[in-house]
């Protein structure tokens, strides 16, 4: 027996070992942060009246799915990439491909409809609360979830047994599947490009519109400046949490899109298994930060998230 070939051959086992390990405790973490911060998310959001009510329905819609997305299409994960393979038959991994896909779209769609609530109460103030009601803001959402899952569920269709999407030994997940350019490009469309254009073109207005207004105000030295001051300082704040959490989104998943536009429009096969890896599960990390967003920019919600923490600490020791 040649004992180098026996040797190399230990070798790669081991590292292929050490990997799965790697990946593993990867996943179960990041799998438990989506689903632990996003219950907080709901459960804090819920209680704070302070937010504007379309913020507050936005922001428990965007947690929901993000909570959706880590129970049926994460979670699960952990033990496929122990046994290399999806033991839980063809159809949860369509449903999860379909959650996975769908989740991506409420998440920066919940915040594209927040900027354009922030755009009409502060650049069209009188219009406002007739353009976008609480009523068409859930008509909006239902519309959104309704296209969202349409848009996913519409490769199956293609497929003769109905089995479009594929467990992924590299990824490691059994989510979104870009067999098809067209689909790239349409998602890619509706999605990223025409949210962040959205995102942008109403922060942009809105802060040219607080900061002229700063200016007019302190021209004409109106009476009532510190109430001024304090609707300034909320809008501004407003404005700060939509675009943190927008670059925060756009930072994870940004990798990710890249590189499924250019290996799916230019044909590109070869791309290094842990850059898919990665690129995929720093995209599912976006599901947790929202709390850490919301947090830094808010100290009444640190201030409930902490409670909240404590609360469940007590309740655990109780029970002991």
């Amino acid at each position: 027996m040649d004992v180098t070939n026996l040797t190399n051959s230990q070798r790669t086992e081991t590292s292929s070992e050490y990997v799965k390990n790697i990946k593993f405790v990867f996943i179960l973490i990041i799998s438990i942060l989506i689903i632990v911060n996003n219950v907080i998310n709901i459960s804090v959001v819920w209680k704070t009246i302070q937010l504007p009510r379309i913020t507050r329905i936005c922001l428990l819609n965007l947690s929901f799915s993000d909570l959706l997305v880590g129970l049926v299409s994460c979670a699960p994960c952990v033990v496929p990439v122990l046994i290399g393979r999806w033991p839980y038959g063809a159809i949860w991994c369509q449903i999860a491909g379909i959650i996975h896909g769908t989740s991506v779209t409420i998440s920066i769609w919940s915040l594209s409809l927040i900027s354009i609530d922030r755009y009409l109460a502060i650049i069209k103030p009188l219009h406002s609360r007739v353009i976008l009601t609480t009523k068409r803001t859930f008509g909006v959402l239902v519309f959104l979830w309704i296209v969202a899952v349409l848009t996913f569920f519409s490769p199956l269709p293609t497929k003769s047994d109905f089995i479009y999407y594929q467990y992924s030994v590299y990824e490691s997940m059994c989510g979104l599947y870009w067999e098809y350019k067209w689909f790239c490009v349409i998602t890619a469309v509706y999605i990223p490009i025409l949210s962040g254009f959205i995102l942008v073109f109403t922060n942009f207005k809105v802060m040219r519109k607080i900061v002229s207004r700063k200016y007019n105000e302190t021209r004409q030295d109106c009476l009532n400046k510190s109430s001024a001051s304090s609707r300034r300082s909320t809008e501004i704040r407003a404005v700060k949490l939509l675009v943190l959490a927008s670059v925060v989104y756009f930072i994870t998943w940004g990798p990710y899109v890249l590189q499924v536009v250019i290996t799916s429009l230019g044909d590109i096969r070869t791309v290094p298994h842990s850059v898919r890896f990665v690129t995929m599960w720093l995209a599912n990390s976006n599901s947790f930060t929202n709390v850490f967003v919301y947090s830094f920019m808010y100290k009444s919600f640190r201030r409930r998230v902490k409670y909240l923490i404590l609360k469940l600490i007590l309740l655990l020791k109780i029970r002991e």
